[in-house]
């Protein structure tokens, strides 16, 4: 939850930055065709790549593994605190792209 609505709040705050945004919440969207597989096909550096960087593990793969009963509470803090990170790295973004609004009135 704190990843996507982390993911929400950086795709809103790129409107304040370009004025056609709908390209990369596009961009964005199409990145669900990863989260098809389970990123342990994608080997160590696959697994370390989606799960660190950009994040997509988190979105279907380490729940699933939660609710399997696969991973332990090690792994579940870990990639806990990388969504919630995410999280205030994408408000501290809404701070920064908040200050370049323009009012589209006169």
């Amino acid at each position: 939850l704190a990843f996507v609505a982390g993911l929400r709040i950086i795709v809103a705050s790129l409107v304040f930055y370009f004025t056609r945004a709908e390209a990369v919440a596009q961009f964005i969207s199409s990145m669900k065709d990863f989260v098809t597989y389970p990123i342990s096909i994608y080997g160590v550096f696959g697994m370390f790549l989606f799960s660190f960087i950009f994040l997509i593990g988190v979105l279907s793969f380490y729940p699933a593994q939660v609710i399997l009963g696969v991973v332990g509470w090690d792994v579940i803090l870990k990639v806990s605190m990388v969504a919630v990170s995410f999280l205030l790295v994408s408000l501290l973004f809404w701070e920064q792209a908040i200050k370049h609004y323009t009012s589209a009135g006169g």
